[in-house]
């Protein structure tokens, strides 16, 4: 068994040279009762709730009841499993990771003008709730650094530029029984790693493809959409709308990070 106290003491190992086995996760979140799952992490983070985002198909995915949460799913959930998500909720939740610590609502448009130039609809950053402090989230940067310099991530690397990421391999369950071979795979990334701009989530459902991990399968789709967004011209131009680029039948959606 491993203890949570060990994670503490090394956190100056490169992130990327860790692997943390799902006991040890789980030992991580032992101090949270089921009785108290609905003040943790789970909903600081905004899973279970709508984003707020301007647009009618905002879900809250899907999470077990207070009330019907027993310790092993509990223990599931510190890791991933007994819990679903909507991309823009786990896109949200990660980028209060990194930027500083605060979950911000997230928006599609900016604003919405008239046609004499008068704004009549103008969104603003706004602050959720603080989750993580400056501390913990400059630490998270480093180590999401890491895995992009030296571990899975490196499919999703751009010369020039410091890129921090994660990646992520999902099991499906099909008639409640998880499919053999068939994964989601994705890849979590965002630039410059020490002072965070952009941040963008890509998705592969089901690559056709012997070796369907995050790393491989979305790892270099998010490189190459972040090596186009970090061209200098680009990063002079105003963000104003949301670009959405379309890939085969995946949407990558790349965003500003909001503060």
């Amino acid at each position: 068994w491993y203890f949570a106290e060990e994670m503490s003491l090394n956190t100056q190992k490169p992130y990327a040279e860790r692997c943390y086995p799902p006991v040890k996760i789980q030992k991580l979140v032992e101090p949270i009762s089921c009785e108290k799952v609905e003040d943790s992490f789970v909903y600081d983070f905004g899973f279970n709730k709508v984003t707020g985002v301007d647009f009618s198909a905002d879900q809250s995915g899907i999470i077990l009841a207070p009330k019907y949460v027993k310790n092993t799913d509990l223990a599931r959930i510190s890791f991933g499993q007994s819990i679903a998500v909507t991309p823009l909720q786990l896109l949200t939740a990660a980028c209060s990771v990194i930027n500083g610590g605060n979950l911000y609502q997230p928006y599609f448009v900016q604003s919405i003008s008239d046609d004499h130039g008068k704004t009549l609809v103008e969104n603003k950053p706004v602050v959720v709730k603080q989750v993580i402090s400056e501390k913990t989230s400059a630490l998270m940067r480093s180590m999401l650094e890491s895995v992009v310099k030296e571990g899975g991530g490196k499919n999703a690397s751009v010369e020039g530029y410091k890129v921090g990421g994660k990646t992520g391999t999902a099991q499906k369950y099909r008639d409640g029984v998880i499919v053999q071979g068939v994964h989601v795979g994705s890849f979590f990334g965002f630039a410059p790693a020490d002072d965070p701009k952009i941040a963008i989530l890509v998705t592969v459902d089901e690559a056709q493809m012997y070796n369907d991990y995050g790393s491989v399968t979305a790892a270099p789709y998010a490189g190459q959409i972040l090596q186009k967004m970090l061209n200098p011209v680009t990063l002079l131009l105003p963000m104003k709308t949301l670009d959405a680029v379309h890939q085969g039948n995946r949407l990558l959606l790349p965003l500003k990070l909001q503060g």
